[in-house]
């Protein structure tokens, strides 16, 4: 984000109490074309330790940790156990569900190195192919990275320690890279601005089985001009089937001083670390690449970059409108804006933050979130576009603030779909706000009637669920769940590593299935279609249901 030590149960109850005594949900927001399904608040009470400091610092989907079919979301703070940083990083874990608590179902701890009072949390995707999600959890200035296995149950014991030994300040910025080198596993990448004087370093760590704590690739910055201040990766933006990895670089001046710039490097097997697009701040003090920024998943076309700047057009120090970029992908991808969306007032930072929304209106696209904490006298706005081709700037929903000084908008992310409905839903925070630091998770509702309808349904939609044991060695059971509407012509199959059809397992059409019990589970005893035993390896069983398709991995071991 050592060896790691397991929290108590006497220590994790003691805490969970408190974390739970402490909190409140008294912070209301207005909502256009969303829906509020979780809300969790923390009250800063003025001690001068055991309090939390900056509740949603860092926010994040967490993928689905625990295979229960439903994608959790995490929470960073920093826990101020002395008077004085730094303290310990803490990441809280919300499992989804329908409905979802607010209940930490997990709490992970990191330690008191670094800075301490800035923490950062990530998803990691599958970094070690057991079939469950992982995250990552990091101090800003500390030297390691913890990342954590998910499982069923999760424990609090970080599993690998990512480390840089070229420099000691590590980690002010992760991010989920997805798979940079085609190999089929998750990578993580880590960036840090302070290294090297302030010229700044981007690691790049691949996943597998055996992740080891040692970086695969270094990208370097120089002129000392911070890069690495935000990384972001997670897609494919040239169309050439590896995943790509975006870095800010805030304080770059080739443009203009202190103008800010944005990298883009394509993945390749290898990756080399010669950056392939960037795009430059309009102006002096815009500091682009400072701000969080993200990759947007097109499945039809290449993926796309959202950046932005809260400092457009005046430049540090000040408030300003701000102002979010679209570079849309391409095989001859360019650094020249696509889109662009300005803040509505004079003061709006729009931009503090900008993010992928995830699939949350179940198109091709992924939506674009961007926080802007200054609107309103500090009430504070997140605002959701719709992605399509063409693509339009009038925001889709947003979500603002009830009070001055509320904040709402400092951080935007998506949450993933916590519900299991077939939708993403989205999260934002104002951990700087002056009032209750709160996390907030919306579905997004639609701007019609037959949308918001839809959104709104209680049907459970298809779900399946992570198979158990996994890995396995003879046989695993296979739990997922079809409603009777979307029985008919649904699927449960088999495929191999390289996408061969291997066996199905279940279809709708043919496969008596009693449709009014919750789940249902079917066994695979490691033979394909015609009874003949498949090689160990690793296999992908997807659901198919109407026009939903969802996918799981698993290891078969001999």
């Amino acid at each position: 984000m050592c060896r790691g030590t397991k929290l108590s149960l006497s220590i994790f109850l003691l805490f969970l109490c408190v974390f739970c005594l402490l909190s409140s949900t008294s912070e209301a927001v207005e909502l256009q074309n969303l829906e509020l399904v979780f809300k969790k608040s923390y009250r800063w009470i003025g001690f001068p330790v055991d309090t939390l400091r900056a509740f949603g610092q860092c926010i994040s989907t967490a993928g689905d940790v625990n295979g229960d079919g439903y994608e959790d979301i995490i929470v960073a703070a920093a826990w101020r156990d002395t008077v004085f940083p730094p303290w310990l990083s803490k990441a809280f874990i919300f499992f989804g569900g329908d409905p979802m608590d607010t209940i930490p179902d997990v709490i992970l701890t990191g330690d008191h190195s670094g800075e301490g009072g800035f923490v950062e949390v990530c998803f990691a995707g599958d970094v070690n192919f057991d079939g469950y999600s992982d995250v990552v959890l990091s101090n800003h200035g500390m030297k390691g990275v913890r990342v954590f296995f998910g499982g069923n149950p999760m424990d609090t014991v970080y599993d690998v320690l990512l480390q840089n030994n070229i420099d000691y300040s590590f980690a002010n910025s992760v991010a989920h890279a997805r798979d940079v080198n085609g190999d089929g596993f998750d990578d993580i990448v880590v960036g840090d601005y302070m290294t090297g004087n302030l010229n700044g370093s981007v690691a790049i760590f691949l996943g597998g089985p055996t992740l080891d704590s040692l970086p695969d690739v270094i990208l370097r910055g120089n002129r000392h001009e911070g890069f690495g201040t935000a990384v972001a990766g997670g897609g494919d933006v040239n169309c050439d089937g590896y995943d790509d990895i975006v870095v800010g670089e805030w304080d770059n001046s080739e443009f203009a001083p202190a103008a800010g710039k944005v990298y883009v490097f394509f993945g390749g097997d290898p990756m080399d670390t010669i950056p392939d697009v960037w795009m430059y701040g309009e102006g002096a003090g815009h500091s682009l690449g400072w701000s969080d920024m993200d990759i947007v998943n097109a499945d039809t076309l290449c993926d796309w970059v959202v950046a932005g700047t809260q400092f457009y057009p005046g430049g540090f120090p000040g408030f300003f409108p701000g102002k979010v970029y679209v570079l849309f992908g391409d095989t001859l991808m360019d650094g020249i804006p696509d889109a662009e969306m300005v803040g509505t007032t004079d003061s709006t930072s729009l931009g503090t933050c900008s993010a992928s929304a995830g699939r949350v209106a179940g198109t091709t696209f992924d939506g674009i979130l961007s926080g802007a904490p200054i609107e309103y006298d500090f009430k504070g706005s997140a605002y959701l576009w719709l992605s399509s081709v063409p693509f339009d700037t009038v925001r889709d929903a947003i979500a603002t603030g009830s009070f001055p000084q509320q904040g709402l908008g400092w951080l935007v992310a998506s949450a993933g779909d916590v519900d299991g409905d077939g939708y993403d839903e989205i999260m934002f925070s104002n951990y700087a706000g002056d009032s209750m630091k709160t996390v907030w998770v919306c579905k997004y509702t639609g701007t019609g009637v037959q949308e918001e309808a839809r959104a709104r349904s209680k049907i459970r939609s298809p779900l399946l669920m992570q198979n158990s044991p996994n890995p396995f060695s003879h046989s695993t059971l296979i739990p997922f769940r079809v409603s009777r509407a979307d029985a008919i012509g649904s699927s449960l199959d088999i495929y191999d590593a390289a996408g061969r059809h291997v066996r199905n397992l279940w279809s709708g059409n043919k496969d008596k299935i009693d449709t009014g019990g919750p789940t249902y589970t079917v066994t695979w005893d490691g033979r394909d279609g015609v009874g003949h035993i498949v090689p160990c390896g690793v296999y992908f069983c997807t659901l198919r249901a109407g026009e939903l398709k969802q996918t799981r991995k698993m290891v078969l071991l001999r």
